[in-house]
């Protein structure tokens, strides 16, 4: 009798240990922050939800904002106004359970877009000659200008999901981005002329519409997973 005791007593525990070693977590959302976008020249304080819609699936959404005072790269003095805004929307699929200590592998797509609204004192030109370059006198200015990055990517990722939830998502991809440049500058007045040194058009503030261009992107994010426990019980044989 008493080893019979001792048998259930051994079996029961071992189920008690292999019940809690299935449960996993059921999760409902998981919210995330860009550490990186905080140092971007375009800096911004950027958060993101990423919501589950199937087994392997999941919608991810991000917004951010910053502004000239907040940057480790501006000095105030450059611009009088400088506010950066970014939204991405994107579709995920996973190639084993994202939510779990082991992590998974994933594929991306996604579409992403970055406003820019500068105000900057300028010296402006009037009266100019556009065949020569030629103006008649200058004169300071308040220019507004608005950049728009236009993208969109194709990313593999990891994302694992370490003690008490934290969650960790690197990734790298690429894709193809459109840049558009706008200011509210008078006609007949020409803009410094230095804006035509800006490598490859990426930071240049000149007004015109520029061809779509390859795009690389690549980061992490940290998370935190918002969910249930959802033991699975296992039947007696």
């Amino acid at each position: 009798m008493k080893k019979l005791s001792l048998y259930w007593l051994f079996l029961f525990s071992l189920m008690g240990k292999t019940l809690w070693a299935q449960d996993t977590l059921r999760p409902k959302v998981i919210l995330k922050t860009v550490p990186t976008t905080l140092i971007d020249p375009d800096n911004t304080l950027t958060l993101g939800a990423e919501i589950p819609i199937a087994t392997r699936w999941s919608i991810y959404q991000e917004a951010g904002w910053g502004n000239a005072a907040l940057s480790p790269w501006e000095d105030g003095k450059k611009f009088a106004s400088k506010n950066n805004f970014r939204f991405r929307t994107q579709g995920r699929y996973y190639f084993s359970d994202p939510y779990s200590q082991r992590g998974s592998w994933y594929l991306a797509a996604e579409y992403y877009r970055k406003e820019v609204f500068i105000k900057e004192n300028r010296a402006l030109g009037r009266d100019c000659n556009p065949a020569t370059g030629g103006c008649a006198y200058f004169e300071e200015g308040l220019v507004k200008t608005r950049r728009r990055v236009s993208a969109s990517h194709v990313k593999a990722g990891y994302q694992v999901v370490v003690p008490r939830r934290l969650v960790i998502d690197l990734y790298l991809g690429g894709g193809f981005r459109k840049l558009l440049v706008t200011n509210d500058a008078e006609e007949g007045t020409i803009n410094n002329w230095f804006w035509n040194r800006d490598l490859f058009n990426f930071r240049t503030l000149r007004p015109g519409s520029y061809e779509t261009t390859p795009s690389i992107t690549g980061g992490f994010s940290l998370g935190i997973l918002l969910g249930q426990r959802n033991p699975k019980a296992l039947p007696l044989r």
